[in-house]
Parts: C-alpha cells; structure tokens; sequence
C-alpha cells in the first residue's frame, strides 16, 4: 500500500472516538484539594468524518467520561458528558480537583489514564483489544488535550493499523500483530499534552497487540491502535483462521507510524491465491566503446558470450540495458531465441535499450515513450548543474503479460556520474513523471545503473515514492553492483517499485559464466515479483531530519586559496552552504572568532571526501579549553556522494560532532582543519580533505559591550577567517 500521509492525516484526525467504558484507571484519578464550583467544559475534535466506515461517524455519547488535570501536586478529576445522544460535541462537567483560570490537561477515556503529572499524563494502550467492525476498541482511542481555556481540543495519541475483511477472505478467529524490531506496540506510555512527545514506559511494554471478536470477524474494516514510532525492523501481522491455519503477512520496515493516522494493508486472503509472476532485470553491459577494456582483457568479444549464458539462465521477460550499443544488444538478441527489442523506445544516444521476452510479455502500443534528465525534460539538455558532458535520459514502456490481461510499467534509467545535484534532481524528476505517467495502483518498476549508493540523499524522492527491491524483498541477496572489473566496489545499480504488488525475491548476479569471471564491471540485478495484488506494496517513509545544518555564523567573502572552497550540500531537498577543507595533499584550516564567550557547545557535520580517510583537528587559542584540552581529533565517515559541485548526502547522526568549550575569552580563537591521518583502512585513501557544514554555537555568555567582536550569535557574519 502506498501511504499518502497528508491526506489520512487530515481524514483521521477528523474522527471523533466512540463511547469509552468507565474503567477505573490503575491509579485512580480522584478529586482533591477545596471543593470547587462545577466546570463545564466544551470537548471536540475539528470533524465527525471517518475514514474507518465510509458513511458512519463517530461521535461522542452520553456518560463518555476524561481525566480533567490543572495546577500541581492535585490529583485528576472526573468529568464525565452530560449529552444524551451522539453528538460531535461534548459537554464535560464534574468538580473538585479543578479550579477556573487554570492550565487545563485532558486524557481521554478515562479509563486509560494512569497518572497525571505537570503536563505529561501517563496512559495504557491495551495489548489485547476488542474487534469493532468498521473502527477499533473504544478504549484504545486515546487522546489528550491542553488549553488555557474550558475549550478543549483533543488530539490523537496513537496510530492505527488497519485491515479488511470480505467476502474473499477466509473465516477468521483471532488476529496479532508484532513489531519484528521489538519495539514497543502497546503498554504504558507518558504523553506531553502541550509538546504531544511519546515515551513509552521502560518495562511496561509490549512488542505484540492481540485483537479478538468473541467469535468470528464479519465482513468490515477492523483498526488496531499501536503506539507511533518508527518500527526498524516492520511488523508481521498473523491471522488465525476457524480452521486453525495461520496466515502471516510482514511489512517490511522501516515503517514510521505517527499520531492520528491510518495504515490500510488491504484485504486479508488465502496465501494460495495465485496472480501473475514476473522477472525483471537491470543491467549495464559496459560499453563496446572503450579501448582500455580491450586492451586489459574486459572488450565486448571477451565477455558477449558469458553475457548471453548469464541471460540464458536467468531467462527474465523483461531486460533493462544501460550503455548498450546497437552491436550489443544484436549480439544478446542472437543468442536468445524469442526475445526482442522494444524498438519504438531505444535510445541510441544514450544507449538505453529494453528487451523482452517475447512468449511471456508484449509492449502495450501507445504506452511508451522517453524524457530528459534536465530543466527541459520533453527536449534534450544537459543537465541542471552544467557538468554533464552529454545528455541523460529514461525510456519507458508498458507491458502486457501474454497469459493474462495483467498490465505493468517498466522504466529504465542510467543518470549522469558527473555531478550529484543532478543525479538527485534527475530521480526526482523521473519519481514525478512515474506519478503523472501510471494510474493510481497500477504496478510501476524503475532500475538501472542509477549512479548513487544505496545510501545516497539522491534518493530521497524514490524512497519516499516508492520501495527499494533491495532492502524489501524478502531474503534479498545484496552485493555491490559496480565491480570495477575487481577493482572497487558500490552498489549503484538498483530496483524500485510501487502498485499493487508482491516482491517474491532480489539478487545480485555475481556468478562467473563461461570462465569470464566480470561479465561486465556492473553485475545485473533481478527482481521478481505478482504483479496486481489487492493491496499496494507499503513505502518506507524516510526518516525526518530534526537537525540544524544551517551554521549559526556564515562563511563569508573571504578569497580562497584553494585549501579551502565553498561548496554546497543538499539534504531532504534543502540546500546548505558548506566548506570544503584542505586538498588531496594539503591542509586546510577554518579560523574564527567566537560571538561569545565563557561555557558553550561548538557543534558541526563532517565528512570525509569521497573515499577519502582524514584527520579533521578542532583547536582553541588564546584562552579556553575544548573537552579540557587545547585540541581534539577525530576521522570522520567517508561519504562516496560527495562531489567536486554539489553533494547530495544523508547524513548519519554520527555525523555529527559536538564539543564543549570551557573559559573562552573576548580574544579566543577556534580553529577547524584537516590534515593526512598516517594511515587508512583498506579501500580509502589518506588524503586532507573533508566537507564541514552546520557550524553552531549555543550557549555561553554576551561579550563586554566595549568589546569590538562583540556580536549576537545568532547574526550572520563576515569574519572568517581562512588559512
């Protein structure tokens, strides 16, 4: 299923929760303190809608009962809704612990709430639910409020799984659900009513939620409300029919769950229902072009054999092939009877082809075609950033399976190596156009040598649109893709798809054919998959960035001697500016002034360039101390996307580097540079190079005001200083 967050985030948290029973909560919420005048107080959420029934709503009933909280050191009181009929509105009253003119902290039901304390009320979602058709337990509902007046909003502070049953799914007896990471599902768990921050409560936790009906599951939508988070690992659901057969099905991960909203994994059916397989593969064929091939044992005539043995083997129905020229791709088709190429679509300038098997698949007529990877995609350009030396393409074309009237999309691409900021903003690109191209469920599948590590910021707008076959499929086998003919190694080549599917399996080819241990310096990749299942294949929503990687003081206009440059990093489609220290040989130094002085944190992001390793040394002078010395040192992670434009990079939270500062003075300098460690592990290369951007300071205290540094650190400047 692929997840649209905007828009079931707006469609559940329009839903107003049903009635909740008047369990007493664990540690029970009484009156306390003066007596106090009854309160009356207005409940609502922004809706009545549900996305759980279609028609129905939910609404709030009479002797719906809260957990009211004001002040400190009073315990909860009890204020239950006076209404006698469904309403969207509630009206809450009840007296005691309470007063007038306070800050109010609501939880609702009642039933959940555990403890109030200052603005976190502790709650218990329930690891054992009850099924209600066409939404979920009343009691697992759970909400909070806060308000400074007897208005309250509530919010939602659990997500919901949700799965269907119909006329085609099997008799069902009980239903589970597991975090595969062991994270937690279900138990206790504080919640800020002003911030909405979740903590669940160490020990008092599940990994499992258990969901019963009291006898069989009749036709409906059924939710199960789990605590958010992000679940590494996924969840496996486990479905338990009349006949006692247990049906499994796993969400890959990492999934991230957030308040207020609705995962739907579709239908729950018989895993012996059948639909369309099919096989598809990417592979770059190394160019026939290159005289250095020849000349070490790696040309085209060496290797065109193994090639078509490999192909013979594999037999996929469908073949993407990057840098195939035309005596390439005649070659394979000689030797693979049945096989052809979809000529309406080839791409000879940028020697994309896509071939098919012929007895299994044919081209849909009409449903093909080819864009530019650049600002102008309908013609051909260069690029976005000027440093491609030719122009990049992506050809596609529907098919149609042969046996069946089953339908799926094949696109194929291989971006420019000659820039990061073009490769990124090329996928984002071909992820727009594979949205606008494919109808809404209809399975899409891209691939090819797409220039970037799996690892890669360039591609965020494919993760976010669609899943990586790689980390997905189910006991995928991963090696790095780019062999370099022994030389090197990185995946680049990779498989993403989205639409009502079902990945049955990944793999690298890495096997020798014929004696010719490289068929190529790429190794091919394969996917297979059923295509048009009932439920969309779910994304992976990418991790959101909390860091700051703007730097609190600017770099400056400063002239640069070469040891240190300006560069640019883009991270989740933000640019920031950056700086490159030092070269292959030299070191390179970045010097300043403090805005402050006294006790501060100096925090930044490194990396080291490419398959670069470094030594980055952080130092002060003129007084003060850095982690109670003068100077400290560390290598930071290689990262293969930088790039001498524009690096597009996902930067790990190790990634990051603070220090604290102790007895700066008016006149203290801190100093960034980067210098050749005296060895490097095997595969980098010691080198003077790294990228640092997100230069901050927090803390410390204002400089006198006679002072001529003196300067609000949050103010950029211009007094860098450059070695």
């Amino acid at each position: 299923m692929r997840i649209n967050r905007a828009t079931i985030l707006l469609s559940l948290a329009a839903v107003l929760l049903a009635a909740c029973q008047e369990k007493e909560p664990q540690t029970k919420p009484e009156p306390g303190g003066e007596e106090q005048s009854p309160l009356c107080f207005k409940a609502s959420l922004d809706g009545t809608k549900t996305v759980l029934a279609g028609k129905n709503t939910l609404h709030w009933t009479a002797d719906d009962a809260i957990a009211l909280f004001a002040g400190e050191g009073k315990a909860a009181a009890k204020y239950t809704n006076e209404l006698v009929s469904n309403s969207p509105e509630a009206s809450f009253k009840g007296s005691g612990a309470v007063k007038d003119g306070e800050l109010y902290r609501a939880a609702s039901p009642f039933g959940a709430v555990q403890e109030f304390s200052g603005s976190t009320v502790k709650m218990l979602l329930k690891s054992s639910q009850v099924a209600t058709t066409d939404s979920f337990d009343p009691e697992c509902g759970l909400l909070y409020a806060q308000s400074g007046t007897t208005e309250l909003h509530f919010k939602h502070a659990v997500a919901y799984v949700q799965f269907n049953v119909t006329d085609n799914s099997p008799a069902l007896k009980s239903v589970s659900l597991e975090s595969l990471s062991g994270s937690a599902l279900s138990g206790s768990f504080s919640i800020d009513c002003g911030s909405g921050a979740i903590h669940p409560s160490e020990g008092q936790i599940s990994a499992r939620v258990s969901l019963s009906s009291g006898g069989s599951f009749a036709n409906g939508r059924y939710c199960i409300a789990v605590l958010p988070g992000t679940y590494q690992d996924g969840l496996e659901f486990s479905f338990v029919t009349s006949d006692s057969e247990k049906i499994s099905r796993t969400l890959i991960g990492p999934l991230q769950l957030e308040k207020g909203t609705l995962m739907d994994i579709g239908e729950v059916l018989l895993p012996t229902t059948e639909y369309e397989k099919v096989k598809l593969m990417y592979f770059n064929v190394r160019t026939a072009n290159s005289q250095s091939d020849i000349d070490s044992g790696h040309g085209w005539d060496t290797r065109k054999s193994a090639c078509g043995a490999m192909l013979g083997e594999q037999m996929p129905d469908v073949v993407g092939l990057n840098e195939a020229t035309s005596q390439q791709w005649s070659d394979l088709l000689a030797s693979l009877p049945g096989y052809k190429i979809v000529e309406s679509i080839s791409d000879n300038s940028d020697n994309n082809h896509i071939i098919y098997n012929s007895a299994r698949v044919e081209p849909v007529a009409g449903n093909g075609g080819k864009f530019w990877l650049g600002p102008t995609p309908e013609s051909e350009n260069l690029g976005w950033s000027g440093y491609s030396s030719r122009a990049r393409t992506c050809i596609y074309t529907q098919f149609k399976m042969k046996d069946s009237s089953e339908t799926f999309w094949f696109f194929l691409t291989h971006p420019s190596s000659e820039d990061g900021y073009d490769v990124y903003k090329g996928l984002e690109l071909i992820a727009s156009k594979i949205g606008t191209i494919v109808p809404t469920g209809e399975v899409a599948v891209l691939g090819g040598d797409l220039n970037c590590r799996e690892k890669s910021g360039s591609l965020l707008a494919l993760r976010t649109s669609m899943a990586c076959a790689g980390e997905t499929a189910p006991d995928a086998y991963t090696v790095p893709t780019y062999n370099n003919w022994g030389a090197s190694s990185s995946i680049l080549d990779h498989i993403f798809v989205r639409g009502k599917l079902n990945l049955l399996s990944y793999k690298t080819i890495d096997s020798a054919y014929e004696g010719v241990t490289y068929i190529s310096d790429h190794y091919p990749v394969v996917a297979e998959l059923k295509i048009n299942t009932p439920s969309e294949w779910p994304v992976p929503v990418p991790v959101q960035y909390s860091d700051v990687f703007e730097s609190c003081l600017s770099f400056g206009n400063a002239t640069l001697d070469g040891t240190v440059s300006e560069q640019k990093v883009v991270i989740a489609g933000n640019e920031y500016p950056s700086l490159k220290l030092g070269t292959a040989e030299k070191t390179g130094t970045l010097s300043f002034n403090p805005p402050v002085m006294g006790d501060f944190d100096l925090s930044f992001f490194a990396f080291s360039w490419g398959k670069a390793c470094s030594k980055v040394s952080v130092t002060v002078s003129s007084g003060g101390s850095i982690d109670g010395k003068t100077s400290v040192s560390f290598s930071p992670r290689p990262n293969f996307d930088c790039s001498s434009h524009t690096s597009v990079i996902d930067p790990y939270a190790s990634d990051k580097y603070v220090f604290h500062v102790k007895g700066a003075t008016a006149r203290t300098t801190l100093s960034i540079s980067v210098s050749k460690p005296d060895s490097a592990p095997d595969g980098l290369t010691p080198e003077c190079r790294s990228i640092v951007f997100g230069v901050n300071i927090a803390g410390g205290s204002e400089k006198p005001a006679d002072d001529k540094t003196s300067i609000d650190p949050l103010t950029p400047r211009n007094d860098w200083i450059y070695e």
